[in-house]
């Protein structure tokens, strides 16, 4: 709750998974409950199951929460980057995972303080 509060906006991030989605209403309860603004992303989504996706947005708007437009799939650049201790802008600055990362971040910026993309967000 201590970090609720000192947050000016409030991203649960989730797994279109159905155990995944169930934690997706607490947490907007505890946003809520420090009365700050709150968006869903739904992350790790495989790339040809929309039926995942689906899941993520009624599990968003059953809770009544903001969803980002933007879905973060499930691809191999995210682990062989992890792996070698960077991210997927640096792996492959110009792939769909590094678009995706950097649409999803101008979507969280257009709603909060943030004023502007990092370099490496901006493909």
């Amino acid at each position: 709750m201590a970090a609720v509060r000192a947050a000016d906006f409030c991203l649960i991030v989730s797994r279109p998974g159905v155990f995944d989605l169930r934690s997706v209403d607490i947490n907007m309860q505890i946003a809520r409950l420090a009365s700050r603004p709150v968006a869903l992303v739904m992350n790790a989504a495989p790339v040809r199951d929309g039926q995942a996706v689906a899941a993520g947005k009624n599990a968003g708007a059953g809770c009544g929460v903001e969803l980002c437009p933007i879905v973060i799939h499930q691809r191999a650049v995210f682990g062989h980057a992890l792996a070698a201790s960077r991210c997927a802008q640096e792996v492959e600055p110009t792939g769909k995972a590094a678009a995706e990362i950097a649409a999803a971040w101008d979507w969280i910026a257009q709603r909060t303080s943030i004023a502007s993309s990092p370099a490496l967000l901006s493909a």
